[in-house]
């Protein structure tokens, strides 16, 4: 009776090692395609800084400031003479507001 016990709990224990090892194989890494890289456009760049002549003058500081000098939105809002909130807020419709330029500029 003990040696019935063992062999099945062995048995066991290797249909549950058999299980685990089938579950790793069929696990493949994803392949994640390389992003597409162009070159950048000077025409691009002038299309970009036509937008943001367009913008206010406070929401243009914020979009520059912030994306572009890669600043905080505190620093921002104390180059703008306001605070971190006022700065978030120019900056967020500063790209609303280029995003539609820059869509009527493309359709």
């Amino acid at each position: 009776s003990n040696i019935r016990g063992w062999l099945v709990t062995i048995a066991h224990r290797k249909s549950i090692d058999q299980l685990r090892g089938a579950a790793r194989r069929r696990e493949s890494p994803i392949e994640v395609p390389e992003p597409a890289v162009r070159e950048p456009d000077p025409a691009d760049d002038e299309v970009l800084r036509l937008a943001l002549d367009g913008l206010p003058p406070k929401q243009r500081g914020a979009v520059i400031y912030r994306y572009l000098a890669g600043l905080s939105y505190a620093e921002v809002g104390k180059l703008l003479g306001s605070n971190a909130t006022a700065a978030r807020r120019s900056a967020a419709d500063g790209i609303a507001n280029l995003r539609k330029r820059l869509s009527k500029g493309t359709s």
